[in-house]
């Protein structure tokens, strides 16, 4: 009676060993997937990371290639300035709004018989008329009408000009003109 009752059960249990096994196997592949799944995750992160690290780079390199060619354009810019500043005829001496030397060039220089670089940027104006009297090339009396012309030009803040007569015959155009 049980004859047929075993064989059923060792079908059965045959069938449930392959369905455990089917299922392991489906869990193991699962599994599998899952881990490969997720390494995938993360070289897709590690790779956004890397693209993100390069826009970033690149994005430096084109700022640091611009300032350099900002530098570059204000070098020659300057170049450019000193070379037209010091070929000039005419002397030029321009003061900031305190009355401090900004820029002078070779010619004021030559027409004040002083040596190049002895008038430095920041240098006070009443302190350059100092350097100019020791130089012995205008005298404390020629700058007297020099002063009070000055002080009414720069009251006006307009462009206007002075010809200032030297005590040793010599006639200096005198120009003012304030930068905006």
């Amino acid at each position: 009676v049980l004859q047929g009752w075993r064989v059923q059960t060792a079908w059965l249990a045959g069938m449930v060993g392959l369905t455990e096994l089917s299922l392991a196997g489906i869990v193991v592949l699962g599994v599998r997937q899952l881990r490969d799944q997720e390494r995938v995750a993360v070289a897709n992160a590690a790779e956004l990371r890397a693209e993100a690290a390069r826009a970033v780079a690149e994005a430096d390199l084109a700022r640091a290639e611009e300032h350099a060619r900002g530098e570059r354009a204000a070098r020659e810019q300057a170049d450019r300035f000193d070379t037209a500043l010091h070929n000039m005829l005419q002397g030029l001496v321009m003061f900031d709004g305190a009355g401090r030397v900004q820029v002078v060039n070779r010619r004021f220089y030559e027409l004040c018989n002083m040596p190049d670089g002895l008038i430095t940027p920041g240098l006070a104006y009443a302190d350059l008329l100092d350097l100019v009297v020791r130089r012995g090339n205008v005298s404390a009396a020629d700058l007297v009408a020099l002063r009070t012309w000055r002080t009414e030009t720069r009251d006006r803040q307009a462009r206007a000009g002075f010809t200032w007569e030297l005590h040793d015959g010599r006639t200096i155009l005198v120009t003012h003109r304030p930068m905006r």
